[in-house]
């Protein structure tokens, strides 16, 4: 009989796996719009054809986002799906979180996805060293990686999932962090 903890996390009923990013649209975040873009180029040129990332997110450079989403053919891949007042609620319908962010200062959209019971695949930046500091198999180091770990991703146990949980939770759980803010205030 199959540990309770070792069994494998479970995918929704579907062909694809779905990711989710959430991304400020913005003439600032281009390179990560690139980034973006590039993986999925690099999907249909590898012929996949399973996989999807959901953009949430607005700003000012959002026609030029939809246009370069359009001029590279890559809609089977990417499909923006316009603001979120709730990720919360979005990330319990997608797989895991998929980061394209070149340079995140600190890893909010991290800590929020794991401590959701998402897996999360980023490159590395100043935020992701810093959040997933000993977590393992989040940091992609090319499109052939992060297709690999998502290739993977049936195989991460529940086990793993907490244990992110777990590791995230002590550094950055509300208890913790208020109580850092409370002792902070008393000095």
């Amino acid at each position: 009989e199959e540990d309770d903890n070792k069994k494998k996390v479970d995918v929704p009923e579907r062909d694809y796996f779905l990711g989710m990013y959430l991304l400020r649209i913005s003439h600032e975040r281009e390179a990560d719009i690139n980034n973006l873009i590039g993986f999925a180029k690099y999907l249909k040129e590898q012929n996949v054809d399973d996989i999807v990332i959901d953009v949430y997110g607005t700003g000012d450079y959002l026609n030029e986002f939809l246009d370069k989403i359009f001029d590279n053919e890559v809609e089977d891949y990417i499909c923006y799906c316009g603001e979120t007042s709730n990720p919360k609620n979005q990330m319990k319908n997608h797989d895991a979180v998929v980061d394209f962010t070149l340079n995140h200062s600190f890893g909010m959209p991290y800590i929020e996805a794991i401590l959701n019971g998402k897996m999360v695949y980023c490159t590395e930046n100043t935020g992701s060293r810093e959040v997933l500091n000993g977590i393992e198999g989040c940091i992609y180091t090319s499109y052939a990686d992060l297709l690999d770990k998502i290739r993977k991703f049936p195989q991460v146990t529940d086990d793993q999932l907490r244990s992110n949980y777990d590791k995230i939770s002590k550094v950055y759980s509300r208890e913790v962090l208020g109580e850092k803010f409370v002792d902070f205030l008393e000095k």
